[in-house]
């Protein structure tokens, strides 16, 4: 085993738990339902005024 091999492979652990870590951040974004009450890839929908309320 070289120095090169085990620097590369420290590397690829390396890059391997980055994205580990942003999937796990970012994940959730993905999953979590939608604030604006749309679905997918729908379009943003503006929040219905609350009746009687200023415009």
């Amino acid at each position: 085993d070289t120095p090169a091999a085990a620097l590369q492979l420290l590397a690829a652990l390396a890059w391997i738990v980055a994205f580990a870590l942003a999937a796990w951040r970012l994940g959730v974004l993905f999953v979590a339902a939608r604030v604006d009450g749309g679905s997918g890839c729908e379009e943003h929908h503006e929040p219905v005024a609350a009746e009687g309320a200023l415009p």
